[in-house]
């Protein structure tokens, strides 16, 4: 099991961490309510849960390490994509680089405010307030954001239900951002 893996890769470091393994966010939720926690190591399939929990929490987490599972491919791009990725098998080399990259003076950390959506069999990152519009499309759904388009499957509803945005239906089937640009650089309409 990869939770074991990392457990065990953690707890054979000098000056282990103190350590929790949980199946799921819900089984996590007291831990990460009443104790300090440095370090979230969480899969990407779960971001979801954790993200509901998040506003709830007196403190958070300084860092958290995104884990791909062994069945989740095509993730290999995450590394780049996110400031901590892991996909197993789990190996020392790659905590190392995570870490190093975490202690760089120059490093700056993303922003936590994403979901995962899968495309085209590929896991991809996006933040919330990059989702301009959100649309049925030949039976998928059509994720439109600043920086690209992503063709997934689910109901809008669903996906609705993801977002700690608020997005409004302008017409049937199709959902729109109206925080979108606001805070941040607007695109030009794609018409």
């Amino acid at each position: 099991m990869a939770s074991r893996e990392l457990a065990d890769l953690l707890r054979n470091r000098p000056d282990p961490p103190r350590l929790w393994v949980t199946e799921s966010v819900a089984s996590a939720e007291k831990i990460l309510r009443t104790e300090p926690v440095e370090w979230v190591f969480i899969r990407i399939i779960i971001w979801d849960d954790y993200q509901r929990l998040r506003p709830t929490l007196l403190t958070l987490p300084r860092r958290v390490v995104f884990l791909s599972g062994r069945n989740e491919k095509c993730t290999a791009h995450l590394s780049l994509a996110l400031d901590g990725h892991l996909r197993p098998p789990y190996r020392p080399g790659h905590l190392v680089r995570i870490w190093n990259r975490w202690m760089d003076p120059q490093f700056v950390c993303r922003p936590l405010d994403l979901l995962f959506v899968k495309s085209r069999a590929r896991f991809e990152p996006v933040r919330y307030r990059d989702i301009w519009q959100v649309e049925v499309e030949n039976g998928r759904l059509r994720v439109q954001t600043r920086h690209a388009d992503y063709q997934v499957c689910g109901s809008l509803q669903a996906f609705q239900e993801r977002l700690p945005v608020t997005m409004t239906m302008v017409r049937r089937g199709c959902l729109v951002n109206e925080g979108f640009g606001i805070g941040g650089a607007s695109v030009p309409a794609r018409w």
